[in-house]
């Protein structure tokens, strides 16, 4: 039986709102989400096991759990890593790595999370906030120009053992980390199967996964150099695809 406590949480968790700490997997729609033709009862079984378990573990960090597993194998006290989109993958590296650097765009989202590292006393984080909308830009040049963009850029080859893209644009960010990432360290992008054609052995299959690398000719955006040039660089690394059929989670293992 399910106490009150947690019955009220899932209860809680079915309609995304502003002020969770971090995006949960919901039921309904969000404002942003009105696409209906996935949901399908199956679908909708995989929401409510989403809901039940951010209900019981309420700072798990909102990626597949398959890859969260991964991850607190792949990742130990001495790693140093940088994130762009935070939440509560903020809370999760900063707990089992030596040094976070997190980039957010959402001021009021920045200060929720700010609260929680503060309140868990939390200093191995260098937070930062880059206040920006990139929803319906499409330039990818103007893109390369902003600060949050130009900070992927600027970070030093080869220094970082883990880096997580899971905030627009994510093709300009995933190939401007690349080259950043340590032998052997790892690059997780999350919602990866809308950018990236997923294996077919990956089950359950997911909503909205391209089947062709977006950028090129058949991709739904086909003049976008991004992707493609993300794709060659990554082409050798070890890919470690992950779903809970809402979302897929791709961490990439450079050899």
């Amino acid at each position: 039986m399910l106490s009150s406590a947690a019955f009220l949480a899932i209860l809680s968790d079915l309609v995304h709102t502003p002020g969770q700490v971090d995006f949960r997997p919901g039921i309904l729609f969000s404002l942003r989400n009105r696409r209906v033709g996935h949901w399908t009862p199956q679908y909708l079984r995989y929401r409510i096991q989403a809901a039940i378990r951010a209900a019981f573990r309420p700072e798990e960090p909102s990626l597949t759990p398959q890859s969260i597993r991964e991850l607190e194998r792949l990742l130990g006290p001495d790693s140093v890593g940088v994130e762009w989109g935070s939440g509560n993958t903020t809370r999760f590296f900063a707990r089992r790595t030596k040094r976070l650097t997190s980039f957010e765009t959402t001021p009021s989202y920045y200060e929720q999370v700010a609260e929680t590292l503060r309140a868990d006393g939390l200093r191995n984080v260098d937070y930062r906030l880059i206040p920006h909308d990139f929803e319906g830009e499409d330039d990818e040049q103007e893109m390369h120009r902003n600060p949050l963009v130009r900070a992927a850029y600027e970070l030093a080859d080869e220094t970082l053992d883990y880096a997580l893209v899971d905030s627009a644009p994510r093709g300009c960010l995933c190939r401007g980390v690349a080259a950043k990432i340590k032998h052997g360290g790892v690059l997780i992008l999350d919602n990866a199967n809308w950018y990236l054609p997923p294996p077919a052995r990956v089950r359950p299959p997911a909503p909205g996964s391209v089947s062709a690398v977006m950028g090129t000719p058949g991709s739904a955006v086909p003049h976008h150099e991004c992707w493609p040039a993300f794709a060659r660089l990554t082409a050798d690394w070890e890919a470690r695809w992950s779903s809970n059929g809402i979302q897929m989670t791709l961490i990439l293992i450079r050899p």
